[in-house]
């Protein structure tokens, strides 16, 4: 199951106790198998809570899942409401636990990863109705009916011919017609590869002079996102959606260089530190942040471009 991830940009009120809640329902409590039912969670975060908070979905068991879940978010003063319901079909019979709904947030206060469980949900499954002497009902045999519309057949079938021979002229004479005005189109330009596309971003960034505007935290995420993307095209896997504990994972699991691998935790950390931290760095800090992402870029290429930056 697929993780869900929300984003918050609240204030904090100082009277705030458990920044994140978790309350799960089953709807009915009690059903036979093959019968559906909606599984409800719902994640309350109070003010203050920033960044990604990561919903995980509970291993639901004697239960198959129809489809994707309904996502849905509401604004209640300082708080948000999250509400993920999930459609169901019991597939097994007897007393199933539904597993704790769970959500994975940065707490406001301490700056550390914290992780908040909502209640398992039980529910009463019973076997499938049978007959009375414990066999399933047999199947009712089909009941055979009048065929009516055999006089209309022929004239139907033959309405259809008469259709599609007309298409087939019409298409042979255009293509006739249009054979001698066709012009082969040059292929598409292949796209730039991975490196160029992001030291030209990088470039791009860094003539948008956004620290000395006061604009550091769209600075920081920008480079962060650039990096990302480069790192997931260069090392094939998706990258803009992960967190850095998880790049940095995956870059080890692919065997990416000693080197590789130091220079994307240093520049993706210090990005993160504004972003989730709320540091504030220097117009300079910012700009040795750039030079450190052009450098990660060029190592993980193979290239080198020289300063610019």
């Amino acid at each position: 199951m697929k993780r869900a991830l929300l984003w918050l940009w609240l204030a904090w009120p100082a009277a705030a106790q458990t920044p994140v809640s978790i309350m799960a329902t089953a709807t009915p409590a009690t059903c036979a198998v093959g019968d559906r039912l909606q599984y409800r969670a719902e994640v309350l975060a109070e003010g203050g809570v920033t960044g990604t908070i990561e919903a995980e979905p509970p291993h639901f068991g004697g239960f198959d899942v129809l489809g994707d879940p309904q996502q849905e978010q509401t604004l209640e003063g300082p708080r948000t409401r999250f509400v993920f319901v999930f459609n169901l079909r019991a597939s097994e019979a007897g007393n199933q636990t539904i597993a704790p709904f769970a959500a994975a947030y940065l707490d406001p206060t301490s700056h550390s990863n914290q992780r908040a469980e909502g209640p398992p949900v039980t529910v009463r499954v019973t076997a499938a109705p049978t007959a009375a002497g414990g066999e399933l009902r047999p199947a009712k045999p089909p009941v055979a009916l009048p065929d009516a519309s055999a006089p209309y057949r022929a004239a139907a079938l033959l309405a259809a011919a008469g259709i599609a021979v007309t298409l087939l002229a019409m298409g042979a004479a255009r293509w006739w017609h249009g054979r001698r005005r066709s012009v082969l189109l040059p292929p598409a330009p292949a796209p730039p590869p991975a490196h160029q596309l992001a030291l030209q971003q990088l470039r791009e960034l860094a003539a948008a002079e956004l620290p000395p505007q006061g604009l550091v935290d769209q600075y920081c995420t920008r480079l962060s996102l650039i990096l990302r993307e480069f790192l997931g095209a260069r090392y094939e896997f998706y990258a803009s959606e992960s967190t850095t504990t998880e790049i940095l994972a995956t870059l080890l699991r692919g065997r990416a260089p000693g080197a590789v691998l130091e220079a994307s935790r240093a520049v993706l950390a210090g990005c993160d530190q504004v972003k989730f931290a709320e540091g504030r760095p220097t117009v300079e800090d910012c700009r040795q942040l750039l030079i450190a992402g052009q450098a990660l870029v060029e190592l993980a290429a193979g290239v080198q471009e020289g300063p610019w930056s």
